[in-house]
């Protein structure tokens, strides 16, 4: 019952931290495109648009710093012989994501709140490039950890068996399946903020006077949303095909269960790609048919109101991944089973029942300052 109730706590722990992680990655991309413009044309309503959605990526930056650290923290009460096992290879990238990438993202995001009024426009781009490189960076160590439980390589084990040893660290760093996965993972969280802008977009440019310079912002914006959301729909499958590719021969285990050997991740392999499908055609009857879509109400709803789409198709993703390695924790050199800290089943369910009273705070904070910024001025001072 432990490790049940261990493998809820941590899968509930990662999925809800995985619901700000993927935005923020692809807010900031969108972010950097638009203060791209805003560095080239010197139209202020880039600039607008940066801010907007620049303020909604703080949001979910912050409560992504706030739910990784719980997610962590499981390591050493949940799954200590894990820890006891994987210490020596997966304490090094966890260490680099502290260090480089989240030294990288936190400064200059610290920056962009300050000081993003102060700054030159080149300025302003540099930064949240920065920025975008940062949580880049963070998502290569995390990944480089999870592609060595998915894919072991460069290692040894020690002579009794009980842990895993570096023997090159270049190996694990260059590991394909890490790659495939990071780009897939980016990949999907740049859709996400795309379609997140749409929709987000669409609520505002639906509520104002389409004389007014806050729809000329809007308008504005869903170009090239559109355009990036077009290219990461065709991009998806593309990707996820030669991933799926590489992933037969290392993890048998894993196309069995897709293919029908485990209800849960065939039925999210398949929501997965129904879903992607589905961005693909809508996103490019919207980029085709633009005029069009600018003048239909109906159309822009529809963004609004399937933008939860694209995070049920990351978690889709996400349970494939995860769920259709079991049952190893470590693919082929350890069995989730034991992988569980010797703990007592109460003290498991008192932290059970804490993280979800804990995150259920959270997401009620979350979505009140996200509504609260949704629904605030686009910007303050006047276009000059």
């Amino acid at each position: 019952m432990v490790e049940i109730l261990s493998r809820i706590q941590f899968a509930f722990s990662v999925g809800f931290h995985f619901l700000f992680v993927p935005l923020s990655i692809g807010l900031i991309f969108l972010v950097c495109l638009y203060e791209y413009n805003y560095m080239k044309s010197k139209n202020l309503r880039y600039k607008h648009l940066s801010e907007f959605y620049g303020d909604m990526f703080v949001i979910n930056y912050a409560f992504g710093i706030v739910t990784g650290f719980t997610m962590s923290l499981q390591f050493g009460t949940n799954w200590s012989a894990y820890s006891i096992f994987m210490g020596d290879v997966f304490g090094a990238p966890l260490v680099f994501e502290a260090i480089i990438a989240f030294f990288l993202e936190s400064t200059f995001t610290g920056l962009w709140i300050f000081k993003k009024n102060k700054m030159s426009n080149r300025l302003r781009f540099i930064t949240v490039l920065m920025i975008l490189i940062g949580t880049t960076f963070s998502a290569l160590w995390i990944i480089t950890a999870n592609g060595f439980m998915q894919n072991p390589v460069g290692y040894s084990l020690a002579a009794d068996g009980s842990r895993v040893v570096v023997e090159n660290f270049k190996e694990i760093l260059l590991n394909p399946y890490a790659w495939y996965m990071l780009i897939h993972n980016n990949t999907a969280c740049f859709l996400l903020g795309a379609y997140f802008v749409l929709g987000i977009g669409a609520y505002r440019y639906l509520r104002v006077d389409k004389d007014s310079e806050e729809a000329a912002t809007f308008r504005l914006g869903f170009k090239p949303a559109n355009i990036v959301l077009v290219v990461m729909s065709f991009l998806m499958p593309i990707i996820g095909n030669v991933y799926y590719n590489y992933i037969v021969p290392i993890q048998p285990t894993k196309i069995d269960a897709i293919s029908g050997g485990s209800p849960m991740v065939t039925v999210s392999f398949a929501l997965m790609v129904g879903l992607g499908t589905l961005f693909i055609l809508y996103s490019t009857y919207t980029l085709v048919f633009f005029k069009k879509y600018m003048a239909s109400p109906v159309m822009q709803k529809i963004y609004l109101w399937s933008f939860p789409l694209p995070y049920i198709a990351i978690m889709a993703g996400w349970i494939v991944a995860e769920v259709g390695r079991q049952p190893y924790v470590v693919y082929g050199l350890m069995l989730t089973k034991n992988a569980v800290s010797n703990v007592p089943e109460m003290q498991v369910w008192f932290s059970l029942m804490t993280i979800l009273i804990m995150y259920f705070i959270l997401a009620v904070a979350c979505v009140y300052l996200m509504v609260k910024r949704i629904n605030a001025p686009l910007y303050k001072e006047e276009l000059v």
